[in-house]
C-alpha cells in the first residue's frame, strides 16, 4: 500500500538516495540542500505565509509496508 503525505524530516535518507539514482532538478545530489526544502515545506504547513508564492509544500510517495519513500 501507498501512501501520500508531507514530507517529515524523517524523510532525509530516502529523498538523499532518490536524489543518487535520477536525476531531479528540483531535488539535487546535495543533503543540505534537501534538509532546508524539507524544513521549509514543514514550516508551510505549519505557518504559512500568506504570500502563497513564500510557500513550500513538498509531498512523497511512502510505502507503507517498507516504511519508505520511493
Amino acid at each position: 500500500m501507498f501512501l501520500v503525505r508531507s514530507v517529515r524530516e524523517t524523510d532525509i535518507d530516502d529523498l538523499y538516495s532518490l536524489s543518487s539514482i535520477v536525476l531531479f532538478i528540483n531535488l539535487p545530489k546535495d543533503r543540505n540542500i534537501i534538509k532546508e526544502k524539507i524544513q521549509n515545506s514543514i514550516k508551510s504547513f505549519q505557518n504559512s505565509d500568506p504570500d502563497l508564492a513564500k510557500n513550500t509544500y513538498i509531498f512523497v510517495l511512502e510505502d507503507v509496508h517498507k516504511s519508505k519513500v520511493i
